[in-house]
């Protein structure tokens, strides 16, 4: 090492010199949506230690575990709203013992939104609104003649218009907060 590459004497700069350089850590997204009040991906993912209290303690059961391969994503606790919907209890977020689950960021509403995926009863020409009947949002408004309109922005995503829908029409699907 040459004097010219010293560029400072002083004793911390000596050992930054002999530190690992820092390497960019990808961290990965989930193809599933987290439990409600979850922390952004990257402190979620800090601080849940795959202890599954939040499962135990959904009375919904739509907390489950991660079938995704990645090391930082395996068994990690994720929403599926196949048979079930969210009530905002707060039961998961009381279980967890490490604030990966926090209800003081002061969101109430899950990155799923219902939409449309087979003909309702309505389009069929059966009277139907069962779905606007069961959200407590006002998020879909069901004349009983014609597919219902869902206003998106109302919604919260909990679900329960989708497990309500008799013909399974609706379905949960993943949106992007932004």
């Amino acid at each position: 090492m040459s004097q010219d590459e010293l560029v400072s004497p002083a004793r911390r700069a000596f050992f930054r010199r002999f530190a690992p350089k820092e390497e960019t850590v990808e961290i990965p997204e989930s193809d599933y949506p987290r439990p409600p009040w979850a922390r952004d991906n990257r402190e979620f993912l800090a601080l849940c230690d795959n202890c599954h209290k939040c499962i135990d303690a959904c009375p919904e059961r739509i907390i489950q575990t991660s079938d995704e391969t990645h090391t930082a994503l395996q068994e990690k606790p994720v929403l599926n709203m196949e048979h079930g919907y969210c009530t905002f209890c707060t039961k998961c977020v009381e279980a967890c013992p490490t604030g990966a689950l926090d209800d003081q960021q002061g969101t109430t509403s899950l990155p799923l939104r219902p939409t449309l995926t087979a003909r309702c009863q309505a389009e069929l020409g059966m009277a139907c609104n069962i779905c606007e009947e069961a959200c407590s949002k006002g998020a879909i408004t069901a004349d009983g003649l014609s597919a219902p309109v869902i206003q998106t922005d109302r919604c919260n995503g909990c679900g329960v218009c989708a497990f309500n829908c008799f013909f399974k029409a609706l379905s949960m699907q993943r949106v992007q907060h932004g």
